[in-house]
């Protein structure tokens, strides 16, 4: 059975970690939500970690595969959903990501969407919860939280998200527009599409109200698994490029020597 969180992670750079709590702070939570959120998005941070497994591919046509599979641990982090309106070129797509968020850095360890095959199942003690993956439906994932009340609202949240058809790649019940309310959203929109003019940068501002959240060095190599994953620390020391002057008098010239 897949265990606690707390048994696997490692106190990360939180200030509160050493008074054994099993949910975050709010400053946690804050981190999160600045490191994914986006525009035209919503942001639903779980308030406590949570160990991702996965194993191998089920055979679907045996009716007691749920039985016999054997979890890996993969990935210690924070859950957190994405709800994208599909209203930006970056997000342009409706649906809901499920992430796992690494806590300290806020990098994605994991993510993936929830459609309306993913089989969202959630055990009676609210501890661990199973979806099947996107790309392959053969394939299943496990997330065993910390805290049995902050899973619970976990799952409230993604069932308010799915409860709308929209978000799951599914079409809803067709409804009739009155022709003259129709007619009138055309319009407006053919009004704006007309007026619509592209800001110059003389309209746009510097940054504004920035704040330095997260510090990430050479000294946390050893803190964190994705800098132990994904950055070689022994990368090798770039040489300084030396000048290259061309013939021509319009290329870079050697500078010249005073006469004494």
């Amino acid at each position: 059975m897949p265990y606690s969180s707390s048994d696997t992670s490692d106190n990360l750079s939180d200030e509160n970690s050493g008074s054994g709590l099993l949910t975050l702070s709010s400053q946690d939570v804050r981190k999160i939500e600045t490191s994914i959120k986006g525009h035209k998005s919503r942001i639903y941070v779980c308030k406590c970690m949570a160990n991702l497994y996965s194993c191998p591919k089920l055979n679907l046509c045996h009716e007691d595969y749920s039985k016999s599979i054997n979890w890996t641990l993969k990935f210690t982090g924070i859950p957190a959903l994405i709800h994208d309106l599909g209203n930006t070129r970056s997000r342009n797509k409706r649906q809901i990501q499920l992430c796992l968020i690494e806590k300290g850095t806020g990098f994605v360890l994991w993510k993936d969407v929830v459609d309306h095959l993913a089989k969202y199942q959630v055990s009676k003690d609210f501890l661990f919860h199973t979806m099947h993956l996107s790309t392959d439906h053969s394939q299943k994932i496990g997330l065993s939280f910390d805290s049995a009340p902050e899973a619970r609202e976990f799952q409230d949240w993604l069932n308010m998200l799915t409860s709308d058809p929209a978000n799951i790649s599914l079409s809803g019940p067709n409804r009739m527009l009155d022709p003259m309310r129709a007619a009138i959203i055309e319009e407006a929109k053919r009004q704006q599409k007309k007026y619509y003019r592209s800001p110059d940068k003389s309209d746009i501002s510097s940054p504004c109200g920035f704040e330095h959240l997260v510090s990430i060095g050479s000294r946390d190599y050893t803190k964190f698994f994705s800098l132990q994953t994904f950055v070689n620390k022994n990368l090798p020391k770039k040489n300084p490029k030396t000048p290259h002057y061309g013939k021509t008098k319009w290329a870079p010239q050697p500078p010249r020597r005073e006469v004494a």
